[in-house]
């Protein structure tokens, strides 16, 4: 297998979280000079069955990456068993990367590294918002809600290691 080959799941390309993830993806890998390989991003769906079919098509596909970034931790549990049902060890023949530490990303073993998400902080912007359009005597097209960035922390766990040479 060829260093520094990533294959990218994401979900469906009409969410914001799709393209956003995708776009600091690619960013990523430009920042490193490593090539994007068109064939190796595939967008779809969120979902744990969607990642162990992707995953699977991916190998079949004949696929040479050392790599899989999943950009959420459910895709992440679906490329696990994918990858255990090919016989492949995680993160010995292929590392894995999620997206938001939800609580399966600790209970997959071995433990997934993944891209924490502020979920708690997440739902206090999200109620502000909502109270602060409630406001009758306010035009609801005077203005749009600005829009409201939250920092991400890359959670390192079980689940990377170095490429097989």
């Amino acid at each position: 297998m060829t260093p520094s080959r990533i294959l990218y799941l994401g979900g469906p390309t009409a969410l914001s979280t799709t393209t956003a993830r995708l776009r600091g993806f690619e960013q990523a890998l430009a920042a490193r000079k490593i090539p994007l390989d068109p064939a190796l991003v595939r967008t779809g769906a969120f979902g744990r069955q969607w990642g162990y079919e992707q995953t699977l098509r991916a190998l079949d596909d004949g696929l040479d990456f050392t790599a899989i970034f999943a950009a959420n931790d459910i895709v992440a549990a679906g490329v696990y068993a994918a990858l255990r049902d090919r016989g492949l060890s995680v993160p010995g023949d292929i590392s894995v990367v999620g997206y938001d530490d939800v609580p399966v990303a600790t209970e997959l073993q071995p433990a997934l590294t993944t891209v924490r998400v502020p979920l708690e902080e997440l739902g206090r912007a999200a109620v502000r918002a909502g109270l602060a359009g409630q406001d009758k005597n306010a035009d609801p097209f005077a203005h749009q809600q600005p829009l409201v960035t939250l920092g991400t922390v890359v959670v390192v766990r079980e689940s990377v290691g170095p490429p097989r040479s």
